[in-house]
Protein backbone atom coordinates (compact mmCIF):
# COMPACT_ATOMS: atom_id res chain seq x y z
CA UNK A 1 0.00 0.00 0.00
CA UNK A 2 1.25 3.56 -0.43
CA UNK A 3 0.20 6.86 1.00
CA UNK A 4 0.64 10.17 -0.72
CA UNK A 5 -0.10 13.69 0.91
CA UNK A 6 1.03 17.00 0.63
CA UNK A 7 2.31 19.12 2.73
CA UNK A 8 3.44 23.09 1.96
CA UNK A 9 6.23 21.62 -1.45
CA UNK A 10 6.71 18.67 -0.37
CA UNK A 11 5.02 14.98 -1.39
CA UNK A 12 5.32 12.18 1.55
CA UNK A 13 5.29 8.71 0.23
CA UNK A 14 5.07 5.65 2.27
CA UNK A 15 5.04 2.39 1.38
CA UNK A 16 3.82 -0.47 3.04
CA UNK A 17 4.94 -3.26 0.98
CA UNK A 18 7.87 -5.28 2.62
CA UNK A 19 10.03 -5.03 0.00
CA UNK A 20 9.48 -1.18 -0.13
CA UNK A 21 9.46 -0.03 3.60
CA UNK A 22 10.72 3.26 4.48
CA UNK A 23 9.80 6.78 3.73
CA UNK A 24 10.21 8.52 0.14
CA UNK A 25 10.37 12.50 0.78
CA UNK A 26 9.60 14.29 -2.86
CA UNK A 27 11.05 17.83 -2.76
CA UNK A 28 9.21 20.22 -5.57
CA UNK A 29 11.77 22.58 -6.54
CA UNK A 30 11.87 25.02 -9.55
CA UNK A 31 14.62 27.19 -10.75
CA UNK A 32 14.37 30.37 -11.55
CA UNK A 33 16.07 33.37 -13.06
CA UNK A 34 18.12 35.46 -10.86
CA UNK A 35 16.29 38.57 -10.30
CA UNK A 36 19.21 41.11 -10.41
CA UNK A 37 19.40 40.90 -14.30
CA UNK A 38 16.23 40.23 -15.32
CA UNK A 39 14.98 41.42 -18.33
CA UNK A 40 11.79 41.49 -20.69
CA UNK A 41 11.61 40.87 -24.37
CA UNK A 42 9.25 43.94 -25.44
CA UNK A 43 7.59 42.45 -28.47
CA UNK A 44 6.74 38.78 -26.50
CA UNK A 45 6.57 40.25 -23.02
CA UNK A 46 8.52 37.02 -21.78
CA UNK A 47 11.75 37.00 -19.74
CA UNK A 48 15.25 36.81 -21.79
CA UNK A 49 16.76 33.96 -20.22
CA UNK A 50 20.07 34.22 -22.37
CA UNK A 51 22.80 35.34 -19.98
CA UNK A 52 21.00 34.97 -16.83
CA UNK A 53 21.85 32.64 -13.82
CA UNK A 54 18.98 30.43 -12.77
CA UNK A 55 18.50 29.39 -8.98
CA UNK A 56 16.13 27.69 -7.07
CA UNK A 57 13.32 29.49 -5.73
CA UNK A 58 14.17 30.65 -2.81
CA UNK A 59 10.93 29.38 -1.21
CA UNK A 60 11.71 25.86 -2.41
CA UNK A 61 14.67 26.00 -0.33
CA UNK A 62 12.36 25.63 2.99
CA UNK A 63 11.27 22.64 1.19
CA UNK A 64 14.60 21.18 1.24
CA UNK A 65 15.26 22.16 4.72
CA UNK A 66 11.79 20.85 5.57
CA UNK A 67 12.74 17.67 3.48
CA UNK A 68 15.91 17.50 5.43
CA UNK A 69 14.45 17.32 8.73
CA UNK A 70 11.76 14.66 8.13
CA UNK A 71 14.44 12.46 6.87
CA UNK A 72 16.29 13.22 10.00
CA UNK A 73 13.94 12.57 12.29
CA UNK A 74 12.08 9.77 10.24
CA UNK A 75 14.41 8.18 8.06
CA UNK A 76 14.17 7.71 4.33
CA UNK A 77 15.09 9.00 1.01
CA UNK A 78 14.50 12.70 -0.10
CA UNK A 79 14.02 13.00 -4.01
CA UNK A 80 14.07 16.36 -5.86
CA UNK A 81 12.04 16.93 -8.91
CA UNK A 82 12.43 19.67 -11.10
CA UNK A 83 10.64 21.17 -14.03
CA UNK A 84 12.27 24.04 -16.39
CA UNK A 85 14.01 24.58 -19.39
CA UNK A 86 17.63 22.37 -19.31
CA UNK A 87 20.87 24.56 -18.04
CA UNK A 88 24.40 23.55 -17.41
Amino acid sequence: MVTLFLLKNIFYIELKRKEELGLKIIVCIKQVPDTINVKINPETNTLIRNGVVSIINPFDTYAIEEGVRLKEKYGGEIIAISMGPPHF
